[in-house]
């Protein structure tokens, strides 16, 4: 990745952290390592950013509908609004330095 890519990389990690530090559990990924924790966190805290734009709710709202785990058949988030009966996906969302290597 060039400088620039690095550098909005580095920008939107920090607003991720900004917005969602304390709210996207990791807890599940205590004995991985530090780099595996934080790209995590970073997926999940997409699929919750997502939720936030498309179904309106807030980051902490978004944060409990993350189901981001080894068994969850692509899908990193789910929110469903029975009132205005709507369903909202996030699904197989990826760290690209991660994807890549």
């Amino acid at each position: 990745m060039d400088d620039a890519g690095n550098l909005l990389s580095t920008r939107i990690a920090n607003r991720l952290h900004e917005i969602f530090d304390k709210k996207v559990r990791i807890d599940d990924l205590k004995n991985k390592p530090a780099k595996d924790q934080e790209d995590h966190f970073l997926t999940r805290s997409l699929a919750a950013l997502y939720l936030v734009d498309a179904a309106s709710i807030d980051a902490e709202g978004a944060a409990n509908c993350i189901t981001d785990a080894g068994d969850d058949d692509g899908i990193d988030a789910i929110y469903v609004n029975e009132k205005e009966k709507e369903t909202h996906f996030a699904i197989k969302i990826k760290n690209k330095d991660k994807a890549a290597t």
